[in-house]
This record gives structure tokens, C-alpha cells and sequence, in this order.
């Protein structure tokens, strides 16, 4: 039960109370935020960062609301950004609150959210951000089910070090700290979550996401897509610089992943993003499938280019990977059409010259999707999922 307020004639509301704008709402800005993890920390500067943001764009027909786990209190909302004491914050109640009887991992969850916000700012531009973990495609067949017990795995996230990474979301599905114990939402579970055509924009604020899979699932969920190949710091979007970019009826998305970049370039980190045009996505899916209709699935030589820190889990180069197949079987002049129907879809990219081992690369090969090592003749959970992929079914 949220309290109710009643004021007499002639009082005036106190000035600590939250005060939502009463300008006609013109577009929607949407976080959704996996918080109940190891980066629980990061996402209260990153929230502070917002607040800052809409302060600075004094936009009063935007609206801004947040899903997060008040961790302290152990409830779930969606807050809206108002106003208090003439600064923006975050609603001291949600708009609406959810019970902790499934994670914020689960499929239900997130829709239910999604449907929520669309429904009480509905009719109107919306942007989506995605807030956490990620690791491209790979799956994880969590349950998502809150769990009462606590492994022996203690939690060690000194700073300075690059994320975990496993599917979306990460979040401690018992105690605070139980590695043994996380949530994850599958790709295709999580796409299924949200409804087509409804976003302008989806950024995933989370490691490895702009992947050809990542990408395809989501073809018609928005028009555009941002997300990053490699890890990212934990630190993540630097928002107070960012979202004034995107808090927009018309977002300059190129400037905003411009701003993302150089924050991190500037400081000597590495750093990679993209920027796609889904209306341009089957262009590209059309040539791969001609590629992979060659009759190889797998390149004899495999591209220079692995964004994934993990050996057994890599995650190459999209164009040089298919070009790679291409080339093997006497088809360059399919790599080149690839090469031209990447080139028109991702509408800015940009990556430093060292990768996420600190090693340069070939800045020229590192073109900002991946693709993930599927491997044809396995059998196991992970790759009989890869077949469940729209993308496997689009292009084999």
C-alpha cells in the first residue's frame, strides 16, 4: 500500500514531495535495469548520472522511468523521474510494484515492465535501454526463480577489472554475492519480451550485445539498434552525457555513441559501439545466407578478430568471419557485397586500438558485430540453441 497525501484548501504541497512534470508528454525514455548484482554500485552513480542529465536538458516533455531493485528494501518498481525540491529524482514510490517471487531475469518480469511503462505514457516516440550483464547470444536456461539458499562462491569485484559476462541480466538470484546463484534471460526469450515495433531505440548498456544474433532477433522490435561487440567497463554509458543526445523526440544516436566512445578513448580504455539501421539488416542477412549456402558453415582459418576474452567462447568478427567462408570457396565477390550491406546498415562505429587483453589490433578488421562460434556438428545445449535462433533459421 503507497501513502496517500490529502491537502486542505489554502496548504500548499511540502517542498520535499515529488512533483511529476504537467507538460503534455511528448517521448518516452524506458531503463530497465538488472541491479541486483555486482553492479549494484555502478547503476546508483549511473541513476545519479540520469537525474543530472534531466536536469541539464530541462525537457519537461520527456518522461523518464526506471525499473530497478530497490535491493535495501527488496521490492521491485517502475519509478518515474520528477521532480523534488526543484531537482530531478527518482520517484520515492513506483508507478508500479512487483512482487520478488521471480528475478528480474524473467521473461514475465520484463514484459509485464515493458507493457506497464508503454501503457502509461502510450502513443508517444520511446527509447529503450537494457541495463546490466550481457554476453551476445550464448545461453545460460536459468529459471529465474528467486532461491532461499546461499552457495560457498563469494563475490570478488575489485575495481579496475572488466565484468562477468554471461546471457542479460546477471542478477543474484539468492543472496547478495552468490555467484552459484544467478539469473540470466536467454536471447530469445528476452526478444520474445518485447513487442515489435513499439521502440525507436534500443541501447543495451551491457557487454557483447551487438552480435548479427543479438541483432536479428530484435529486427523488428526497433528501427535502431546500439550495442557493443567487446565487453564494456562496468562503469558502463557515462548517462549525464549521453542522454541528453538521446532524451529526444528525434535522438541523435550517431553523437550519443560518438560521446560513449570518446569517454573511454579519451582515458586510453578500450572501447567499441555500433550503431545499426535494422531497415537495413536483411540486406545483410540475404548475403550471408548466400554465403552460407556455399555449403561451409565454418572457415578453415578463422578471422583475426575475437571480442571475446573467453576461448571457449568466442566471438568473431561478423564481416571477416563470413567473408573468410566467402574467400575459401572462390566467392570474394560475395564478401564484397557483405562488406557493402554492413557498411550501409551500421550508420556509425568506432573502436580503440587495443582490445580487451590490451593488445592492438588491426583497427581495419574490427568492424563492430560479431558473430558466435557455432559449430555444426555439436549436439550440446549450447549449440542445439544456436539452431532455435532466428538468425540460424534466416541464413541456413
Amino acid at each position: 500500500m503507497f501513502p496517500l497525501f490529502l491537502f486542505s484548501c489554502g496548504e500548499t504541497e511540502p517542498e520535499d514531495s515529488d512533483k511529476p512534470d504537467d507538460t503534455e508528454a511528448e517521448h518516452l525514455t524506458l531503463v530497465y535495469a538488472v541491479n541486483r548484482s555486482s553492479l549494484r554500485n555502478d547503476f546508483s552513480r549511473d541513476s545519479l548520472e540520469m537525474m543530472q542529465a534531466l536536469d541539464q536538458i530541462a525537457d519537461p516533455s520527456g518522461r523518464l522511468l526506471v525499473y530497478y531493485t530497490d535491493i535495501a528494501g527488496n521490492r521491485c518498481g517502475l519509478h518515474e523521474a520528477v521532480k523534488r525540491n526543484g531537482r530531478y529524482a527518482l520517484s520515492m514510490e513506483p508507478l508500479r510494484e512487483y512482487p520478488r517471487d521471480i528475478t528480474s531475469t524473467h521473461p514475465s518480469r520484463i514484459k509485464q515492465v515493458i507493457e506497464d511503462a508503454l501503457s502509461v505514457y502510450p502513443d508517444i516516440p520511446a527509447n529503450l535501454f537494457f541495463w546490466g550483464h550481457g554476453t551476445s547470444w550464448t545461453p545460460e536456461f536459468s529459471d529465474n526463480i528467486v532461491k532461499s539458499t546461499k552457495s560457498a562462491t563469494a563475490e570478488n569485484i575489485a575495481g579496475g577489472k572488466a565484468p562477468i559476462k554471461k546471457a542479460y541480466g546477471g542478477e543474484y538470484a539468492g543472496e547478495l554475492g552468490d555467484r552459484k546463484n544467478l539469473a540470466w534471460t536467454d536471447v530469445v526469450e528476452l526478444a520474445a519480451a518485447v513487442p515489435s515495433g513499439r521502440f525507436e531505440t534500443i541501447w543495451f548498456d551491457c557487454c557483447y550485445m551487438s552480435s548479427i544474433e543479438i541483432l536479428y532477433e530484435f529486427r523488428d522490435k526497433c528501427r535502431w539498434f546500439v550495442g557493443y561487440p567487446t565487453e564494456v567497463w562496468q562503469y558502463g554509458l557515462p548517462y549525464d552525457l549521453v542522454l541528453p543526445l538521446m532524451y529526444s523526440v528525434n535522438p541523435r544516436r550517431e553523437e550519443a555513441a560518438k560521446v560513449f566512445f570518446d569517454y573511454y578513448y579519451s582515458s586510453g580504455e578500450p572501447v567499441t559501439v555500433a550503431v545499426s539501421d535494422m531497415s537495413r539488416l536483411e540486406a545483410v542477412a540475404d548475403v550471408a545466407a548466400r554465403i552460407f549456402a556455399l555449403g561451409k558453415e565454418v572457415p578453415a582459418v578463422m578471422p583475426e578478430v575475437n571480442y571475446s576474452r573467453d576461448s571457449s567462447n568466442p566471438y568473431y568478427d561478423f564481416l571477416g568471419y563470413c567473408s573468410a567462408l566467402a574467400d575459401e570457396q572462390g566467392r570474394p565477390d560475395l564478401a564484397r557485397e557483405l562488406d557493402d550491406a554492413l557498411h550501409a546498415m551500421v550508420s556509425y562505429y568506432d573502436r580503440s586500438p587495443i582490445d580487451f587483453r590490451n593488445r592492438p589490433w588491426d583497427i581495419k578488421k574490427v568492424r563492430c558485430v560479431s558473430i558466435g562460434d557455432f559449430n555444426p556438428a555439436s549436439a550440446d545445449r549450447k549449440h542445439t540453441y544456436y539452431r532455435t535462433t532466428a538468425w540460424y533459421r534466416r541464413t541456413r
